[in-house]
């Protein structure tokens, strides 16, 4: 039997389009704070994906 994974990332619009527009107006907004900080606050990286086998929240 083969496993089924699914990623599942956060709450969004799930339309890439506007998903890049949201991240360069979140990266324009927080770049100065970014690079004060050295360290980014907005991105991919910083959302919390579930993930799924067979439908079995890991």
């Amino acid at each position: 039997h083969r496993e089924e994974a699914d990623i599942l990332l956060p709450s969004g619009s799930g339309d890439l389009q506007t998903a890049t527009e949201e991240l360069a107006h979140d990266l324009q907004r927080l770049g100065g704070r970014e690079a004060r900080l050295g360290m980014t606050l907005a991105g991919p990286h910083r959302d919390d994906p579930q993930f799924h086998v067979d439908g079995l929240d890991l």
